[in-house]
């Protein structure tokens, strides 16, 4: 899920990106992170939701404290 979230949000296909990241991150493992971390970034740079934005980068911090996810 990583990965197709990735390649839908290289291909501008964010909706559908969102959609996967967020399943990715629903897995508790380094991959999970980093999608949210990706889902984040997505709404902060792309989409300009920065309170959906917030509330993903909050629930990396709070689920995988400590990793390097948590401290971007």
């Amino acid at each position: 899920l990583l990965r197709t979230g990735q390649a839908a949000a290289s291909a501008g296909h964010l909706p559908h990106a969102i959609r996967a990241l967020t399943a990715a991150g629903q897995h508790e493992t380094p991959d999970g992170a980093k999608a949210l971390v990706i889902a984040a970034r997505i709404f902060d740079e792309r989409l300009r939701e920065m309170d959906r934005a917030r509330t993903l980068y909050e629930s990396v911090m709070q689920r995988f404290p400590g990793t390097q996810a948590a401290a971007y």
